[in-house]
């Protein structure tokens, strides 16, 4: 049976971003995650981080919580609802563009 097709400039170019995507991939597997974690895990400069994690907060994709630990400030991440549906759809719609077993 052949699934419906997505055309890939039907993606939310948001979340089809490869440094978003991956922020999202990480967020999706974690509850939450430091500042410093992300940046130092998908290996980035704070500036090119910094401006792709503001995308997805105004989007409403992620949560920011920023709060004071011994004196210092501690940046953390979360994933929102509405960030993993549309995480979910992303990677459903990439699969959609995969070829069925059949058709190999």
């Amino acid at each position: 049976m052949t699934r419906p097709r997505v055309r890939p400039h039907d993606l939310d170019p948001v979340v089809h971003d490869r440094v978003r995507l991956s922020i999202l991939s990480v967020l999706s597997a974690r509850d939450s995650i430091a500042y410093g974690e992300l940046r130092h895990l998908l290996e980035l400069t704070d500036g090119n981080i910094a401006a792709h994690l503001r995308t997805l907060e105004e989007r409403g994709f992620i949560r920011v919580s920023k709060k004071i630990e011994d004196r210092r400030s501690k940046t953390t991440y979360r994933i929102t609802a509405a960030g993993r549906k549309a995480f979910r759809k992303h990677i459903e719609q990439l699969a959609s563009l995969l070829p069925d077993r059949e058709e190999l």
